[in-house]
């Protein structure tokens, strides 16, 4: 009785972790502004209206965030080969850059030469979670990035 009683409670709560949407994290500096965001991924969602779309193909989430006038979209998260990333308008932006970092803080992908459409080779590197930072104007975006 007792181990069925545990393994119950075991599955709810594994369930209830599993079918939680997405959170999306924001740090504020002492004006205000945001400086900086972190989407906690947790299960998979097809449609997600508070923090993106799906990608019809792979039925990922699509992830969007500003960094000041700069629309940046990355899709799809989790990832199988090539990760897309879309800036808007980064054409005007003379210090824009893009970093990978794996879960080490292993740097292991840059490009200081962003376009409006960016590809990223995640396909010889481990399933894991990696960083990606966005840095323009000196201001950043973090985002997590699942490899499967």
């Amino acid at each position: 009785m007792k181990t069925l009683f545990l393994t119950s409670i075991w599955l709810i709560i594994g369930l209830t972790l599993y079918s939680q949407e997405p959170a999306i994290e924001y740090t504020y500096d002492d004006a205000g502004n945001r400086t900086h965001r972190e989407v906690i991924f947790i299960g998979e969602k097809k449609d997600n209206n508070k923090t993106g779309k799906t990608d019809n193909e792979s039925d990922k989430l699509t992830w969007s965030d500003k960094i000041g006038s700069y629309g940046i979209t990355i899709f799809p998260n989790p990832v199988k080969e090539y990760l897309t990333v879309e800036i808007g308008d980064i054409d005007n932006a003379p210090n824009a850059r893009m970093e990978l970092y794996s879960a080490s803080g292993e740097r292991i992908y840059e490009d200081q030469k962003l376009k409006s459409k960016n590809t990223v080779d995640f396909s010889g590197l481990k399933s894991g979670t990696y960083v990606l930072k966005i840095i323009i104007d000196n201001r950043v975006s973090t985002w997590k990035v699942v490899k499967e």
